[in-house]
């Protein structure tokens, strides 16, 4: 009977565990609660999918996607529902042509906790050079949010002419990341008729190692184009269409690429259990990290590994809590090649947590811990690196002295305290 109790134990705890881990972005309260500023800057907490697709010769779309966490939903009085306040501001500057600015205001009503809010704008954009800025306001949070396109549509295609969907689902997906083992599917509405597909698709062949601890003398390894194989397209008679394996996947064609992401599953949130034991290598050692990813039940491993750091069930619930929180902040912020949480800043910041202060210095960033006007503050440098794959990649100025750092922030995880929560 004992062990049927242990057991019946053991097994809620995992259901609770995926349970806390995949909703713990959203609030079963209204209104919406302002997300905590990361790093000084609304654009860090309003992240809107904002995308781009030429529909004819003629015309473009704008795509638009909100998560349901990513507004700030009020209300007037009790009696009214809640709704959220959304200014998009869009400017269209051609060569030698005066800019155009159009600007539409949406009231999206209160949604689900996971409800998904799509709007598709369509602009006058004809053949030439083309810069296209966005703006996106939330009225109700006074954050916004910026993204800007510059092409030449002309008759040959770029990834602006793709149109990405998976399975049966006709939505356009918004935003760069690919499930595993999806159809995904690819029409061109300016090259319908096209004997050949106008893009190339490659796929990562090898996925990195992680990077290396901030004392090491080692850089990461950033893939690049040759990192990359092409992947066969198969042709149904309307469209194009390949199954969409665990890997990185490059949209090219003659004069413009695109990179997306692969995912287990809500990618940039961390769900399946390959994908929770995954970062748990930059807590544990080598054997311990093993035996959790191999053990004949990973459930198991991963649960007792949080419960011996915080010498209990409700205090292992907290640290995964706080310790996925910042995996899939990662992912959505410093996600390249890679997901967010295996390049340099994603470490750190799993590791530290988010920094006291962010200084932009040139094309670097430095995170600053603590007040510099106190002795045990400390810093880290990461240098941008121009990358023909992604302009997100930036590199840890690594150095010996952060040992001792490095070895106090894992310890504190691992004797169940939060560094610095």
């Amino acid at each position: 009977m004992m062990k049927k109790n242990q057991l019946m134990s053991k097994t809620n705890f995992f259901r609770f565990v995926l349970f806390l881990i995949a909703p713990f972005y959203f609030s079963c309260s209204a209104p919406k609660k302002l997300r905590e500023n990361q790093f000084g800057s609304n654009e860090f907490y309003f992240h809107p999918l904002v995308n781009l697709i030429h529909s004819s010769n003629d015309t473009s779309t704008v795509l638009l996607e909100f998560d349901a966490d990513q507004l700030l939903y009020s209300r007037k009085s009790t009696h009214e529902n809640f709704t959220a306040q959304l200014e998009v501001e869009i400017t269209i500057k051609k060569q030698q042509a005066s800019a155009d600015t159009l600007r539409f205001k949406f009231t999206p009503p209160q949604m689900q906790e996971s409800g998904l809010w799509r709007e598709e704008i369509p602009l006058p954009i004809s053949y030439g050079n083309s810069e296209v800025l966005v703006k996106l306001k939330d009225i109700n949070r006074r954050a916004q949010h910026e993204r800007k396109f510059i092409f030449l549509k002309n008759e040959l295609p770029s990834t602006y002419d793709i149109r990405v969907t998976a399975n049966k689902v006709e939505t356009p997906i918004y935003d760069q990341y690919l499930v595993t083992g999806d159809t995904i599917h690819l029409d061109f509405p300016r090259f319908k008729n096209s004997e050949y597909p106008p893009v190339e698709i490659f796929a990562l062949t090898e996925i990195p190692n992680l990077p290396p601890p901030a004392f090491s003398n080692n850089s990461p390894v950033i893939p690049d184009s040759t990192s990359f194989s092409i992947t066969n397209l198969n042709f149904d008679g309307a469209r194009y269409h390949f199954i969409a394996e665990n890997k990185s996947y490059l949209f090219r064609t003659k004069n413009s690429s695109q990179l997306y992401l692969y995912s287990h599953g809500e990618f940039p949130n961390t769900t399946a259990l390959k994908d929770l034991i995954a970062p748990l290598r930059y807590i544990t050692s080598k054997s311990e990290f093993e035996y959790i990813y191999n053990v004949r039940d990973p459930y198991a491993g991963f649960c007792n590994f949080w419960k011996d750091c915080g010498g209990s069930e409700e205090k292992a619930k907290e640290l995964i809590s706080i310790f996925f929180r910042r995996v899939n902040t990662c992912n959505t912020y410093f996600s390249t090649t890679v997901p967010g949480w295996r390049t340099d800043r994603g470490m750190i910041y799993i590791i530290y947590g988010k920094p006291t202060r962010v200084e932009n210095v040139g094309y670097s960033e430095r995170w600053i811990y603590g007040d510099e006007t106190i002795p045990g503050s400390f810093s880290f440098l990461f240098r941008y690196k121009k990358d023909n794959l992604s302009d997100n990649v930036f590199i840890l100025q690594r150095d010996g002295m952060y040992r001792n750092s490095w070895e106090q922030a894992v310890n504190t995880w691992r004797q169940g305290r939060v560094f610095r929560e």
